[in-house]
């Protein structure tokens, strides 16, 4: 298990990151150039954005997977390293396991937003079916696969779909 450290320099103020204390985390500056001038944390700017970058893609040995959740790992790790004075840290450890679990929680988040999105998506897109119909003539279905079909039925009288009842999934199967 690797262990991630930042120092803050007494003699020039410059923060040094090193992995398992022998080696220092390059800046993986070709990935995202947010600070070539190197990492930093306790705010979310450059500095904490590069270092996230560097340590989500040294972790996950997949750059493009580092790039789908670093910033978000910087807002919630590498933003927070404050003191009680609320400056930033001169040190701090975090190890290999801690950023994994992070990065899972981010993209379970990340999962929940999509489908979210998705969801508010397929809300809009019933309600404008809703409004461009009369009411007399629609039933919406959601499929096994998830898609919305539309069948009329012109003899019978259904009830509107409101926003609300379709947000909450509340139309018929």
């Amino acid at each position: 298990m690797k262990l991630y450290q930042g120092n803050t320099r007494e003699s020039d103020g410059e923060h040094v990151v090193t992995v398992d204390g022998t080696r220092e985390l390059p800046l993986r500056l070709e990935l995202a150039n947010h600070s070539p001038t190197g990492f930093a944390w306790g705010y979310n700017g450059s500095g904490p954005a590069q270092l996230a970058l560097a340590i989500c893609a040294d972790v996950l040995g997949d750059d493009q997977q580092a790039l789908a959740v670093y910033q978000e790992f910087k807002t919630r790790v590498l933003a927070p390293l404050r003191d009680e004075h609320d400056n930033p840290v001169k040190h701090w450890v975090l190890e290999e396991d801690a950023v994994r679990t992070t990065i899972e929680e981010i993209r379970r988040d990340q999962e929940s937003q999509k489908t979210v999105d998705e969801l508010n998506q397929r809300e809009r897109e019933l309600v404008a079916v809703e409004r461009g119909l009369p009411q007399s003539t629609r039933t919406l279905h959601l499929g096994p696969s998830g898609a919305v079909r539309l069948q009329e039925h012109p003899e019978r009288e259904e009830q509107p779909l409101d926003a609300e009842r379709i947000a909450l999934g509340e139309f018929k199967k």
